[in-house]
Order: structure tokens, then C-alpha cells, then sequence
């Protein structure tokens, strides 16, 4: 009989016990008093455990494969995301760099600026900004071509780098002219001695390509917060002492002080200049 249930409703391994097996499932055979004479006890199939036996190396498989492309990807996706870093700030220092000398351009002279007044401010020479101006270099623009001036601001950049600290800025602004921003210092002598060793260093011969070459510099000083309280006032006050050292001669400097400001500026000089040509 058993075997007949086990061929008929496909149970595996059907028998009768007179005890009800421990741990599994089993059907009761009562008589017609309802007492139970025996058990009918099989072997339950568990389709999902074997499912599982049967799935689970490929599932396995699967997971470490999804596992390997992750890591890859991620692998990937670190790489690309360095990469895109990398040249966002190669874009981003090429932005502030001239592409001549190398040097800072206007957009660093802001920048830094903008970054020196952040500091609390004093009423003692704190920051010096000195605004150069070459001379002469137009002679050797035109006299030995394009070429040999754009070798002479190369050179005018390795030779000024050499006499500035590691905290100044060089700045070239364009041209001929170039500005070094000097933060950290405690007096006025501190711009004053670089102002004298820039122009005793750009007064010497120039070696060129196409010959040897002398030009000058003249070399125009502003200190904050002592005068300038902002970044405009500290620009400005250079420019004007740059024009102050133009008109007394060559190969100088100038500073501006707290006792020149009522002197004609540069920008006054200038406007008088254009009305009384309006006028003549």
C-alpha cells in the first residue's frame, strides 16, 4: 500500500510506522474509533533546497562576477573623476599663468590681492606692492624683432625670481610692465631694499639670441595699511609713484607716502594734460 501512494501521488520513500517519526511531517492512520493505528511517514520534497544546490555555483559565479565588474567600474569611474580633477586645475592655473614667462597674469594680481586685504587690517606696513615698468624695451622690440622681446620678458622673469622670498608674487600685467606683491613685511625698508636690487639687477646686459641688449627699470612702491586701505587705493598709489620715479629719471624708484597725498596724481596730470590740449 505504501508503495502503491508513493507510485501514485509521487512521494518518495512512503512506509508505515506504528511510532510518529521525530522532526517530521507525518499523517496519522486512525480506525474507525478514531485512534490511531499507525503513521504514514515519506520523504517531503523540498523543491527550493534543491533549487538552491542546483543554482548556487552559477549564482555564486554570477556574484563574483558582478562583483569584479563593480570594482572595475569603480576602478574606472576613480580614474576618470582624477583625471577630469587633474585638468580642471591645470585649466584653472593655466588661467592665472601667463603663457609667455609663466608668471602670474592679472587675474593672480587680483586674486592675491583680494586675498591680502581679507587679513585684518593694521595701521603699520603690513603688504608693499611694486609695479615695474621696463624701459627701454620698446628699442629692443623694434630694433631686434618680436622674438628677441618676447627672450628679453623670459629673461626679465628668471632674473627678478631669484630676489623675491618665497611668500611675493611676480606678476606679469601685460606688456612690459610686471608688479610684485610683498605680503609680510614690518617696515618700509623691506620694499625699498627689493626695489634697489631690481634695478640693479634688470640695468645689466641682457644676453639674447640676437645680441646683447640694455634696458632699465623704473619701480613704483605702495604700502598698506599704513596708506592704502583697500586694493584700489594700494594699485593706484603704485601706479602714481611709478609716474612720480618716470618723471625723475631713469633706473628709479619711488614710494609713495602718507605725505604725497595731496601731490598731483598721475590720473590728475593726465587729465590736465587732455584739457589743456582740448583747449589749445
Amino acid at each position: 500500500m505504501a508503495s502503491y501512494m508513493g507510485t501514485e501521488y509521487l512521494v518518495d520513500n512512503p512506509a508505515f510506522t506504528l511510532k510518529k517519526p521525530a522532526g517530521t511531517t507525518a499523517i496519522p492512520v486512525v480506525d474507525g474509533s478514531g485512534q490511531t493505528i499507525a503513521w504514514l511517514d515519506w520523504n517531503a520534497s523540498r523543491p527550493g533546497s534543491h533549487l538552491i544546490s542546483d543554482t548556487l555555483p552559477a549564482l555564486v559565479a554570477g556574484v563574483l562576477i558582478m562583483a569584479l565588474i563593480i570594482v572595475q567600474l569603480l576602478r574606472s569611474l576613480r580614474r576618470v573623476l582624477k583625471q577630469l580633477q587633474a585638468e580642471r586645475e591645470e585649466a584653472h592655473e593655466r588661467a592665472l599663468r601667463d603663457p609667455l614667462t609663466g608668471l602670474g597674469n592679472r587675474s593672480m594680481f587680483r586674486a592675491t590681492l583680494e586675498s591680502c586685504f581679507a587679513l585684518p587690517t593694521h595701521s603699520q606696513p603690513r603688504l608693499a606692492l611694486l609695479a615695474l615698468d621696463l624701459d627701454h624695451f620698446k628699442e629692443v622690440n623694434d630694433s631686434m624683432r618680436h622674438a628677441a622681446g618676447d627672450e628679453l620678458l623670459t629673461l626679465v622673469a628668471r632674473r627678478l625670481a631669484p630676489l623675491l622670498s618665497q611668500q611675493d608674487t611676480l606678476i606679469r600685467l601685460g606688456g612690459d610692465e610686471f608688479a610684485v606683491i610683498q605680503p609680510g613685511i614690518s617696515s618700509h625698508d623691506e620694499p625699498i631694499e627689493l626695489a634697489k636690487k631690481i634695478v640693479a639687477e634688470l640695468s645689466k646686459p641682457m644676453a639674447l639670441s640676437s645680441g646683447s641688449a640694455t634696458i632699465g627699470v623704473i619701480v613704483g612702491i605702495a604700502t598698506a595699511w599704513d596708506v592704502a586701505k583697500n586694493a584700489e587705493d594700494l594699485e593706484r598709489f603704485a601706479d602714481d609713484a611709478l609716474y612720480r620715479a618716470k618723471n625723475s629719471g631713469r633706473n628709479r624708484f619711488c614710494l609713495y607716502g602718507s605725505t604725497e597725498i595731496n601731490e598731483p596724481s598721475r590720473q590728475q596730470n593726465e587729465l590736465r594734460g587732455a584739457f589743456t590740449t582740448r583747449r589749445a
